[in-house]
């Protein structure tokens, strides 16, 4: 899966390079939104330690929402109780697209807005934030430990926060502590609550001082709950909004507040 990934994304980065070069991306990020921070967002007592994700598909999933408008989508979301927002701008396995997040942020500035994508080169990173991103994902198996770090280290520079996010014990290896937030899903969406028990058991190995993020097919409050319950600081819901014909109803049934 890994290795279809990264040669697919590279073929991507060479044609946006083409299109758009480098150093006027870096010019691009420097007008970016004001940075918002998802851990603090994430932590805040006073909101609901909830992430909603936007995509219109999944990997391995049929297209759950194809025709669906980011910004529509949103304002649903944030009118429902979401801390903050996840967008996927990969086209392939999410459905998705740059312009998604870069309308998103700037409608909904104060919003953390988190971009879903499978990072694989230095120049999505810039990218990221020229589109004014708050955090990017760096998955565990597609890259290796000092690829993260200096992944994150670049997005530290440009002021965004890293999520590592990983969906095994083995991809949990490839961690750094130069992230800032570690995400555990289960890779395909959990159809029992003995998914999220697997879920849960990663926690003992997930360092205290970093903000942690559970998910993998949440489709109730009790299943919210009992990752929060269990010591995850917030949570990520995606398919089961998106799937729903009312996507900030389906958000509101969950957050259960």
């Amino acid at each position: 899966m890994w290795v279809d990934i990264k040669r697919i994304k590279i073929n991507e980065i060479h044609d946006k390079e083409k299109a758009t070069p480098l150093d006027l991306l870096e010019e691009l990020a420097l007008s970016a939104p004001e940075p918002v921070s998802l851990a603090e967002a994430l932590i805040n007592p006073l909101k609901s330690h909830t992430i909603a994700e936007f995509k219109r598909k999944s990997p391995g999933q049929d297209a759950m929402a194809p025709n669906a408008d980011a910004k529509e989508v949103v304002f649903q979301f944030l009118q429902n109780g979401a801390s903050a927002v996840s967008i996927a701008t990969d086209g392939t396995y999410y459905g998705g697209n740059v312009d998604d997040l870069f309308v998103v942020k700037q409608l909904f500035r104060d919003v953390p807005m988190l971009m879903r994508d499978y990072i694989v080169d230095p120049y999505q990173i810039v990218e990221a934030r020229a589109l004014g991103s708050d955090a990017i994902i760096l998955h565990g198996g597609l890259l290796g430990t000092e690829e993260i770090a200096s992944f994150s280290r670049l997005a530290h520079a440009l002021e965004m926060e890293v999520v590592f996010e990983a969906f095994s014990k083995k991809e949990l290896e490839d961690y750094h502590p130069e992230v800032d937030i570690i995400m555990v899903q289960h890779r395909f969406a959990i159809e029992n609550d003995s998914g999220f028990s697997e879920i849960m058991s990663y926690l003992p190995q997930l360092p205290l001082d970093k903000v942690k993020i559970g998910g993998g097919g949440i489709k109730n409050p009790e299943q919210r709950k009992m990752l929060l319950d269990a010591g995850f600081d917030a949570v990520i819901i995606g398919t089961s909004l998106m799937q729903s014909e009312d996507h900030g109803d389906a958000l509101h049934s969950i957050i259960g507040e």
